[in-house]
């Protein structure tokens, strides 16, 4: 069974927001991070004769390491291809299209179809079954059509599926979107 998730407009903007924001940035270069990288480099790789050879082993050890950090710094720098950006961007608005329609309570697609579980559709109605004669447009308080509507089933004697069924039948215009 699905359970309904309700959400205010501002919310549902945040949201949005958010997500295109995380989706379209990029890594940042950390140039400055690099660069020092690079002047100790080069530091170390400075001849300097007066050592003795355990410290330049020490020093080679350490040059490598230092090789290695700003080869993995550089290579961390993410390049962004712009149409891969473009159609990832597509897919996201297309994702929060599908999430505000599904917000805002409708189907995409070209067909709706019905609210109703293959339960309530098969259960035949009652013999001289007629539509209520009361309506609902959406320009006034819906707890008043859904207690009228609730009275004038009682009094006809319909079950819960019934009931269900009839409901739609009384809604007009706006009130069916």
């Amino acid at each position: 069974e699905e359970q309904m998730l309700t959400i205010t407009r501002s919310e549902m903007q945040r949201m949005i927001a958010e997500a295109v924001a995380a989706q379209i940035k990029q890594t940042p270069v950390e140039q400055p991070r690099v660069e020092q990288l690079r002047i100790e480099q080069a530091r170390i790789e400075q001849p300097q004769n007066e050592q003795q050879p355990p410290e330049r082993e020490q020093q080679a050890q350490s040059h490598e390491r230092q090789n290695m950090r700003v080869y993995e710094e550089e290579s961390s720098v993410r390049t962004v291809n712009p149409q891969a950006k473009n159609d990832t961007l597509e897919q996201l608005l297309a994702q929060v299209r599908d999430l505000q329609a599904r917000v805002e309570g409708r189907k995409t697609g070209s067909s709706r179809g019905h609210p109703f579980s293959q339960h309530i559709l098969d259960v035949d109605l009652p013999q001289g079954f007629r539509e209520l004669n009361i309506w609902y447009d959406g320009s006034t308080k819906p707890s008043r059509h859904l207690r009228s509507f609730e009275n004038m089933a009682v009094l006809h004697r319909y079950n819960d599926p019934v009931q269900c069924r009839a409901f739609m039948t009384t809604l007009r215009g706006p009130a069916q979107d």
